[in-house]
């Protein structure tokens, strides 16, 4: 039954890819940017019990989808379009924060104030939460490979850790917003 519905879907669709993606974030919805708000949301304060979390910059997801689009990869192929390296959220926080207590001419270079409360204290949970309480809110955790897109598609991210990511953003950088204004 599959390999008819698939053998229809390639001579219908000649790109016929799926795409998975995780973690989108980019400029003005990223850490940076929480760290801006007074409040943290309840998928925040729920995501902050995750260990490991998949992500990706909007940039490279454009990237890999006008690559798939464009004839590149296998028909039936799928592509995880995640960076390099799944990391804990409290890592990305902690980096971002040493990237807003640098001295920068940036409009929000002292709006570290979610990033350097405690866990504990912000979230209302532990820093380092167990599978329990994981379980509890209803978290899953995967660490997601992005081989395929790589070799595939050709692709080669230009953000490929969130490290790059965020240190773009806080430089200002608009990518790929910038293209459409």
């Amino acid at each position: 039954m599959y390999s008819d519905w698939e053998s229809v879907d390639k001579r219908l669709v000649p790109c016929n890819k799926a795409t998975w993606w995780t973690g989108i974030y980019g400029p003005g919805r990223s850490v940076l940017s929480a760290a801006q708000t007074k409040a943290l949301s309840p998928g925040q304060r729920r995501r902050r019990m995750q260990k490991y979390t998949n992500r990706c910059h909007v940039y490279d997801v454009c990237q890999v989808l006008l690559s798939s689009m464009s004839g590149n990869g296998s028909p039936g192929g799928v592509y995880n379009i995640v960076d390099d390296d799944p990391a804990p959220r409290a890592d990305v926080e902690k980096y971002a924060a040493i990237l807003m207590s640098q001295k920068v001419n940036h409009p929000s270079q002292h709006a570290t104030h979610n990033l350097l409360i405690p866990p504990t204290r912000r979230w209302g949970v532990a820093a380092s939460p167990n599978s329990r309480e994981q379980k509890e809110a209803g978290l899953e955790e995967k660490r997601v490979k992005n081989w395929k897109l790589k070799s595939e598609l050709g692709v080669r991210l230009e953000y490929p850790t969130y490290r790059e990511g965020l240190e773009a953003i806080w430089r200002g950088t608009t990518r790929p917003f910038d293209a459409v204004a």
